[in-house]
């Protein structure tokens, strides 16, 4: 291989390893977008949950993957559930934002077997 297929090469990989956005859930209410999207990068997955108005984009909660299940608006109220809420590493957490208040709730190992592996059949498994 000459030494300019092999640079060329290089370059491809390393540009290709940058971090990989996916939207999960947008929703816009009341002129502001909440999206949900997660964040791939070389060695992990992380999930962000953002509040976006024309001037800015706050950041409601950022986490290791696969935690967030879904989140929910209800008035001035957004919950976010989240699969083992006890142990998850979360980054960053906000309580309020733009007159909204920001709730995280324990999601079931049930809601998040539909999210995360939706083709799957989830079996219960009684007296655990």
């Amino acid at each position: 291989m000459t030494r300019a297929a092999f640079i060329f090469l290089l370059s491809a990989c390393i540009l290709g390893c940058g971090n990989k956005r996916s939207v999960i859930k947008k929703v816009h209410v009341n002129g502001v977008n909440i999206l949900w999207f997660r964040e791939s990068y070389l060695d992990n997955t992380r999930a962000f949950i953002t509040l976006e108005d024309d001037k800015h984009i706050d950041t409601l909660v950022s986490c290791e993957e696969p935690i967030i299940t879904d989140f929910l608006i209800v008035k001035d109220t957004v919950t976010i559930k989240m699969y083992d809420l006890k142990n998850a590493p979360i980054y960053h957490k906000t309580n309020h934002c733009k007159n909204y208040t920001i709730i995280l709730k324990n999601a079931t190992y049930e809601e998040w077997h539909k999210h995360y592996h939706p083709k799957e059949r989830f079996y219960p498994v009684k007296g655990l």
